[in-house]
Protein backbone atom coordinates (compact mmCIF):
# COMPACT_ATOMS: atom_id res chain seq x y z
CA UNK A 1 0.00 0.00 0.00
CA UNK A 2 1.19 2.99 -0.70
CA UNK A 3 -0.66 5.89 0.13
CA UNK A 4 -4.83 5.86 1.12
CA UNK A 5 -7.30 8.95 0.81
CA UNK A 6 -10.23 8.99 3.29
CA UNK A 7 -11.09 12.72 1.31
CA UNK A 8 -13.16 14.23 4.38
CA UNK A 9 -15.40 11.19 5.47
CA UNK A 10 -13.27 10.69 8.14
CA UNK A 11 -14.68 13.65 9.97
CA UNK A 12 -18.28 12.31 10.18
CA UNK A 13 -17.42 9.04 12.32
CA UNK A 14 -15.69 7.54 15.20
CA UNK A 15 -13.81 4.31 13.28
CA UNK A 16 -15.87 1.70 13.69
CA UNK A 17 -14.01 -2.03 14.76
CA UNK A 18 -14.35 -3.46 11.40
CA UNK A 19 -12.45 -0.44 9.72
CA UNK A 20 -9.69 -0.53 12.60
CA UNK A 21 -9.61 -4.19 11.64
CA UNK A 22 -9.05 -3.33 7.94
CA UNK A 23 -6.24 -0.92 7.79
CA UNK A 24 -4.51 -2.86 10.71
CA UNK A 25 -4.50 -5.56 8.32
CA UNK A 26 -3.13 -3.73 4.98
CA UNK A 27 0.32 -4.57 3.85
CA UNK A 28 2.32 -1.39 4.60
CA UNK A 29 5.82 -0.19 4.12
CA UNK A 30 7.82 2.54 5.80
CA UNK A 31 6.84 5.22 2.85
CA UNK A 32 3.15 4.06 3.32
CA UNK A 33 0.88 7.48 3.84
CA UNK A 34 -2.55 8.30 4.97
CA UNK A 35 -3.69 11.37 3.23
CA UNK A 36 -6.59 13.33 4.42
CA UNK A 37 -8.52 16.66 4.05
CA UNK A 38 -11.17 17.98 6.97
CA UNK A 39 -13.22 21.01 6.59
CA UNK A 40 -14.15 21.50 10.50
CA UNK A 41 -12.44 23.65 13.10
CA UNK A 42 -11.69 25.78 11.11
CA UNK A 43 -10.22 27.82 14.48
CA UNK A 44 -7.48 24.80 14.85
CA UNK A 45 -6.80 23.54 11.14
CA UNK A 46 -6.79 26.60 9.00
CA UNK A 47 -7.81 25.83 5.51
CA UNK A 48 -5.10 26.17 3.06
CA UNK A 49 -5.10 29.26 0.71
CA UNK A 50 -7.59 28.81 -2.38
CA UNK A 51 -8.80 25.26 -1.36
CA UNK A 52 -12.32 26.87 -1.32
CA UNK A 53 -12.01 28.04 -4.77
CA UNK A 54 -14.17 25.30 -6.21
CA UNK A 55 -16.49 24.95 -2.96
CA UNK A 56 -18.29 27.15 -0.35
CA UNK A 57 -15.68 25.49 2.27
CA UNK A 58 -12.04 25.30 1.74
CA UNK A 59 -10.33 22.01 3.57
CA UNK A 60 -7.44 21.51 5.91
CA UNK A 61 -4.58 18.86 4.54
CA UNK A 62 -3.50 16.13 6.63
CA UNK A 63 -0.61 13.50 5.96
CA UNK A 64 0.36 10.26 8.55
CA UNK A 65 2.26 7.27 8.16
CA UNK A 66 -0.18 4.56 7.74
CA UNK A 67 2.30 2.50 10.49
CA UNK A 68 1.81 5.64 13.27
CA UNK A 69 -2.05 5.43 12.32
CA UNK A 70 -2.20 1.94 12.94
CA UNK A 71 -0.36 2.62 16.26
CA UNK A 72 -3.44 5.25 16.71
CA UNK A 73 -6.60 2.76 15.32
CA UNK A 74 -5.08 0.04 17.99
CA UNK A 75 -4.24 2.59 21.06
CA UNK A 76 -8.02 1.59 22.77
CA UNK A 77 -9.13 4.82 22.69
CA UNK A 78 -12.53 5.01 22.90
CA UNK A 79 -14.41 7.18 19.49
CA UNK A 80 -11.21 7.80 17.58
CA UNK A 81 -11.84 9.86 15.31
CA UNK A 82 -9.33 11.38 12.81
CA UNK A 83 -10.23 15.21 14.25
CA UNK A 84 -8.67 13.53 17.59
CA UNK A 85 -5.33 11.75 16.48
CA UNK A 86 -4.84 15.61 14.05
CA UNK A 87 -5.16 17.22 17.52
CA UNK A 88 -3.15 15.44 20.29
CA UNK A 89 -0.52 13.79 17.28
CA UNK A 90 0.16 16.56 15.66
CA UNK A 91 1.84 19.37 14.19
CA UNK A 92 -0.29 22.41 12.43
CA UNK A 93 1.44 24.58 10.13
CA UNK A 94 -1.31 27.19 10.03
CA UNK A 95 -0.31 29.47 7.34
CA UNK A 96 -0.61 26.74 4.74
CA UNK A 97 -2.88 24.38 5.78
CA UNK A 98 -1.60 21.33 6.53
CA UNK A 99 -0.44 19.24 9.69
CA UNK A 100 1.49 16.57 9.90
CA UNK A 101 1.05 13.93 12.29
CA UNK A 102 3.80 11.90 13.69
CA UNK A 103 3.45 11.49 17.47
CA UNK A 104 2.26 8.54 18.59
CA UNK A 105 -1.06 8.03 20.87
CA UNK A 106 -0.89 8.40 25.07
CA UNK A 107 -2.70 5.67 26.69
CA UNK A 108 -3.21 6.19 30.05
CA UNK A 109 -4.41 3.68 32.37
CA UNK A 110 -7.77 4.44 32.77
CA UNK A 111 -8.46 4.90 28.80
CA UNK A 112 -7.27 1.20 28.76
CA UNK A 113 -10.53 -1.14 27.82
CA UNK A 114 -11.19 -2.99 31.08
CA UNK A 115 -10.79 -6.83 31.22
CA UNK A 116 -12.66 -9.50 33.40
CA UNK A 117 -10.57 -11.56 36.21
Amino acid sequence: MGIIYFSNAEEYFAYPQEFKNSILNLPVSESSLVVRTISVRKDLFPWSPGSEISTDRGFHYCVQKISNFQKWLSSGKPGLRSLQVMVEGGTVDKKNGITVVDKEPVVTEDKLPKTGG
